[in-house]
Formats: C-alpha cells, structure tokens, sequence
C-alpha cells in the first residue's frame, strides 16, 4: 500500500513538471510571436553549410529570428536565397550586415547580424524585391578556406626557392665565401696583434717616433 502511494506521488510530481514546461514553452512562443516578425532576404555567394530552416538570426549575440526558408534564388545564377524571419524590435539598418557563424563544435551554423555604423538609417524595400535586403559578407571562416590556395601556392613557390638557394653551385659559393671570410678574419687578428704590439711599445718609449727603436749593434771585444 505504501508503495501505491510512493509511485502515486512520484506520477503526480512528474505531472506537474511536465505542465509547467510546456507551459512556459507556450508562453515563450506566444510571447515571441506577440511581438511580431518581419520576413527579410539574405543573399549568399557562397556556401551555406550547417545552415538549416529553424536556425537562429542573431544580433550582436542575441537571438532576434529564425531561418524560415533555403533555396537558390531565382534570377541569380549561384546564389543562395535565405529567408529570415525577424523580431520587428530588433534594430535592423541599412549598415546591417548578414554573414555565418560556426555554432559550438557541432557543425551548425547561425546568421550573424552586425552592424557597422556607417549608415543608421531603417533598410527600405528595394523596388521589383518582396522583402527587405540585409546585405551579406563572407563569414570570417569562409575567408580563410578561400585563403588557403594562395597560401598553399606562397608555400611551394617559397619551397621551391629555397631548393634553387640549396643547390650544389650555391652550396660550393657560399663555402667559397665562407673560407674567404674566414682568412680575411685570421689576417685581421693578426693585424690587430701588431697594432696592440706597437701601441704598447709607443706608450713606453714615445720617442720612437722621432728616433726610432734604439739600435746599439754588436759590442766588439779588443
């Protein structure tokens, strides 16, 4: 009986977080959509990868919409038409700029929005566009994939010098060079020797310079 009571318990407490959950999903729906949403278009010229409908729209980290719809624009070869669905509070401009952004490690991606404050004034519907424009950029991860082959070409053109510099005639040259440099070195301590020799002789007989070195010969014995 006891235990009856304990299960009876336990069902109702799970009851009870059950409701009030989907309750406060509810009212966060509800009150999100209280505010009411503007559709706006982004343009890609690139890749949309871990982009997917539901994706969140941020502003400067905050979350202000979602992704409502994905597809090839029509009347522009290659280029992605994203439809996203924005929180009419959130202060979209015509300096607002559209660009991807990495979500954690898990490979999903979001719509970063930043604006530059060049230009505060409200976006304004382009005439022949249904919706808003929010102009795009590439994302800063996109930039480096795009990088890459010319780093790549750097690399091997900076590699393939290095081999011309390593060559045998070079090799031999520098040797050469080196041998050089290190007779010229020899020769020159050698040189300063002599010069501390005479400088040293100089302080203690100046009157060399005049006479030079007292030279009294061979004494000859009668």
């Amino acid at each position: 009986m006891e235990q009856e009571r304990f299960y009876f318990r336990v069902g109702i407490f799970v009851t009870i977080v059950i409701t009030a959950l989907i309750i406060t999903v509810t009212w966060f729906t509800t009150s999100r959509h209280s505010q009411g949403t503007t559709p706006y278009a982004i343009y890609f010229q690139d890749a949309v990868n871990g982009l997917s409908l539901g994706s969140n729209v941020e502003l400067k980290g905050i979350n202000v919409g979602t992704v409502r719809d994905i597809t090839f624009a029509a009347d522009k070869t290659d280029t992605i038409l994203v439809l996203a669905d924005i929180i009419k509070t959130a202060p979209i401009r015509n300096d607002t700029i559209a660009s991807l952004r990495l979500k954690g490690i898990t490979g999903t991606s979001v719509i970063s929005l930043e604006s530059t404050g060049e230009d505060p004034a409200p976006i304004e519907r382009q005439p022949g566009e249904k919706y808003l424009i929010i102009k795009s950029e590439k994302s800063s991860l996109e930039k480096v994939f795009t990088s890459i082959p010319g780093l790549i070409d750097d690399l091997t053109k900076l590699g393939k010098q290095g081999q011309k510099f390593l060559s045998d005639e070079n090799i031999a040259e520098i040797n050469s060079v080196t041998m050089e440099l290190r007779n010229f070195l020899a020769e020159g301590k050698t040189t300063m020797r002599e010069i501390k020799m005479l400088s040293k002789s100089l302080r203690d007989d100046p009157s060399q310079i005049l006479h030079g070195p007292e030279y009294k010969g061979y004494k000859v014995e009668k």
